[in-house]
């Protein structure tokens, strides 16, 4: 049985890559916003939805200069298999990310990186990271001529 190639365009691809990672990986943040307004009660409804409402702003903008032919499909994918990881140890052992974790990151050695590994760091890292990494792989991605390509992004920043 051969699959249905799918083909999207790179502005709509950066658009969805954007919301993907406003929803699914950014639950640590969401998680930690919904302490926040629990706790002061009268949090503006508006103001809480205008938040995911900028972060997908934010993404595509940031996506857009990066969808580049033969750049943007390894540098996407990169970039959904580590934001899984890190919204997993974010999420489940509410670190943060900065430089000091990334240097604690690059000199952990294999036994104490081993110790981190069980089935849940799996199926969250397959659900959220290679199976989108897959479909992102596997995926036709269309540009408009370089002019009309160039436009179509400006106008959707």
């Amino acid at each position: 049985m051969k699959l249905p190639k799918l083909t999207i365009n790179s502005t709509v691809m950066a658009l969805l890559l954007a919301v993907y990672f406003t929803i699914f990986l950014n639950l640590a943040l969401f998680r930690h916003l919904h302490e926040i307004f629990s706790e002061l009660g009268d949090a503006n409804i508006f103001f809480i939805l205008t938040i995911p409402v900028f972060l997908i702003t934010f993404f595509n903008v940031l996506f857009i200069p990066f969808t580049i032919k033969y750049f943007e499909k390894p540098f996407f994918i990169y970039l959904l298999i580590t934001g899984s990881l890190v919204n997993f140890a974010m999420y489940n052992y509410k670190v943060i990310f900065d430089q000091d974790m990334i240097d604690n990151i690059l000199i952990t050695n294999f036994a104490e990186a081993s110790s981190y590994s069980n089935l849940t760091v799996f199926l969250w890292f397959g659900l959220t990271g290679l199976i989108p990494a897959v479909l992102l792989f596997f995926t036709k991605i269309t540009h408009y001529s370089f002019f009309k390509d160039i436009a179509v992004k400006t106008g959707s920043v």
